[in-house]
């Protein structure tokens, strides 16, 4: 079982004899860092305020329910995983949460969707039969619409 530090609350490997922070687990009290001050003071302002990044996984779900239900074909489902999952890291590497995440869908679904249609499949930009879709239109069109909603929607939350 892993070991939290309790002076930095570092996660620590079970085998773990001393954190990072100096903090021995034998013996219970602080030994000699191998951290510099602004690693400490870092990992003491982590240990205080833990950065909490929501995945939108509901939102993800919902969005593979819909899609199953009104007729996404391979491809777009495919592309819709995937630009799903781009949008999650994306708003875990800026810790926009949710917000991130649906400005980084839009772009997301247009470059998985560009992706498929010009390398794998070799079709046109509005080829709706043989194309990634979602919810019978091009998984293009669907970034594209998604990009400028997240856009409106930060446009009046800044004003």
């Amino acid at each position: 079982m892993v070991q939290d530090c309790p002076v930095c609350g570092l996660v620590n490997p079970p085998d773990a004899q001393q954190c990072d922070c100096g903090y021995d687990f034998s013996s219970r009290n602080v030994q000699r860092s191998n951290l510099t001050d602004k690693d400490l003071a870092q990992l003491e302002d982590n240990a205080r305020n833990p950065r909490v990044v929501p995945v939108p996984g509901g939102w993800v779900t919902a969005i593979l329910l819909n899609a199953i239900i009104n007729g996404t074909n391979e491809y777009g489902m495919i592309g819709l995983v995937a630009s799903s999952f781009i949008a999650t890291v994306a708003s875990s590497i800026y810790q926009g949460g949710f917000g991130a995440f649906l400005v980084a869908l839009g772009p997301s679904c247009v470059v998985c969707d560009l992706i498929v249609r010009l390398f794998v499949i070799r079709c046109s930009l509005l080829d709706v039969r043989l194309g990634p879709r979602f919810a019978l239109f091009p998984l293009w069109l669907f970034g594209l619409f998604w990009l400028a909603a997240a856009g409106s929607i930060a446009i009046a939350l800044n004003q």
